[in-house]
């Protein structure tokens, strides 16, 4: 597999972002992570979506909770934004669920794959564990995946 640069979204009223490097056959880098005011998303995206070349968000579901917790569509339109931006730069927009990142990559992995992200709300670092759960799907293997044993 060649390398690929992935940019995972956590869309909220803060949206986290992460930008990961995966090298073949192993190895990633992190290029860049952020936490962002709604205000920031577009001109964020637009200045680092050229050097992209996949791109996944976290699915963003309406149900009972969301309706109960807030009417804000913060979600919703930071998704459009980057809908919109991804189009222009030819991006297909790929989603996974919440739990799709969260079961498979957890904190301790995050740091020993030397992808930490310091400060916020742990939005970037959520961003993040989007980029490393898609390279798994499309087949990249690490050893630091595995966590040394005790």
């Amino acid at each position: 597999m060649p390398d690929f640069v992935v940019m995972g979204v956590d869309p909220g009223l803060k949206t986290g972002v992460g930008i990961v490097q995966f090298h073949s056959p192993k190895g990633c880098e992190l290029l860049h992570s952020d936490e962002l005011d709604f205000d920031r998303v577009m001109g964020y995206c637009q200045l680092w979506m050229p050097n992209v070349t996949r791109l996944v968000v976290e699915r963003f579901i309406i149900n009972q909770r969301t309706i109960k917790n807030s009417q804000a569509p913060y979600s919703l339109e930071v998704i459009g934004v980057v809908r919109a931006i991804a189009l222009q730069n030819d991006l297909a927009l790929e989603f996974q669920n919440a739990a799709d990142g969260k079961s498979v990559v957890d904190n301790a992995m995050i740091r020993r794959l030397g992808l930490w992200h310091r400060g916020g709300k742990g939005h970037a670092l959520d961003a993040i564990r989007h980029t490393v759960a898609y390279a798994i799907r499309k087949g990249w293997r690490d050893p630091r995946l595995v966590a040394p044993e005790a």
